[in-house]
């Protein structure tokens, strides 16, 4: 006999029924999978998905579990990252925070993230009040924002950049470090892609034959090339020597182990030649250059510009200003003003 419709039918909603719980159960299982996979005492906040962070997404994870077994965070996610470090600094330099974010966001391969090393208590109290754009880059997808441990916030940068704790929290072996004190060139026909082969570049100095280069303002360096020097090389007696300096002296001690950049990379890097040609990072203010060579390197870079105070005299701003100077290079402030006007 034929079976009756509506037993096969009530027969039908149970099995669907019980296909929606299992679902539901198997939902709730991979949910407290993910969420017991995270570890709250991570130091580095705000992370993100990799895979949505590549795809433009929105999604932001909170102190994601990064660690390896020894401790130290995993640098195999990503092909690279952009590291500052944001310690305690006069308004006059931290009004540029902002701007030296963005700066590094448009400069730096787009799969890359920016990690940003910060004294919290200060950031929070004196910096995101004044500043509502920076408040908003606290939620932005492509930053790492890792606060310093507190011992750290009374440090010098020096020290800080010689400490292992910072090298074991850098999320990725390929870093390039920036500061405030410099600018990348969208201009700049080279990228960072040119010196990923090399364990240390910094833009262009008198020391070591032009080996390695300075790097307190921008530089790229190897994660395991730092912690291995560390290592074979603590640095408790070196606390007040530059941090680039210390790294450079020990990687050329052991040139079989390192690559370091020679002095022409260096100039690749940050060499200012060519002032119709832009590098690709451009360190300092460029004090040494006469108003006209200056002018025409802002003309190719004007990202230092920005980054800087609008005047691009250095007597018009920073720590030691001199007004006298200062107006003597402002077109404006002459008596007798060019017929072509300012």
């Amino acid at each position: 006999m034929p079976k009756n419709p509506s037993n096969v039918w009530k027969a039908l909603s149970v099995l669907l029924v019980i296909v929606v719980v299992l679902q539901w159960f198997l939902f709730l299982s991979m949910l407290h999978k993910r969420h017991s996979s995270q570890d709250p005492s991570d130091p580095v906040s705000h992370q993100f998905n990799k895979a949505a962070f590549q795809q433009y997404g929105s999604i932001l994870l909170h102190n994601t579990n990064r660690k390896t077994l020894d401790g130290t965070i995993g640098s195999g996610d990503y092909e690279g990252v952009a590291v500052t470090v944001m310690l305690q600094a006069p308004k006059w330099f931290h009004r540029r925070f902002t701007v030296m974010l963005h700066n590094a966001m448009a400069n730096v391969p787009s799969t890359w993230p920016i990690q940003i090393f910060s004294n919290e208590p200060w950031l929070q109290k004196d910096v995101l009040p004044l500043h509502p754009g920076l408040r908003q880059l606290r939620s932005h997808p492509r930053i790492i924002w890792t606060p310093l441990p507190r011992e750290l916030t009374k440090k010098k940068p020096k020290e800080i950049m010689k400490s292992q704790w910072l090298w074991d929290q850098v999320v990725a072996e390929n870093i390039l470090v920036f500061s405030g004190n410099g600018a990348f060139c969208a201009n700049s026909k080279k990228g960072i892609h040119d010196f990923l082969g090399y364990d240390y570049v910094g833009v262009p100095w008198g020391r070591h034959g032009g080996m390695g280069g300075d790097g307190s303002s921008h530089s790229f360096r190897k994660r395991s090339a730092m912690l291995r020097i560390l290592k074979d090389h603590p640095p408790n007696s070196e606390m007040d020597t530059p941090d680039f300096q210390f790294f450079v002296k020990y990687l050329l001690s052991d040139e079989e182990s390192f690559k370091i950049a020679g002095k022409e990379v260096t100039y690749n890097f940050g060499g200012v030649t060519d002032y119709e040609t832009a590098p690709f990072v451009i360190s300092g203010t460029q004090a040494h250059l006469n108003w006209t060579s200056r002018d025409a390197l802002l003309g190719v870079c004007p990202e230092l510009k920005v980054i800087f105070p609008s005047l691009h005299e250095p007597s018009c701003f920073g720590a030691h200003p001199n007004g006298e100077k200062c107006k003597a290079t402002v077109c404006a402030l002459q008596e007798k003003l060019p017929s072509s006007g300012c």
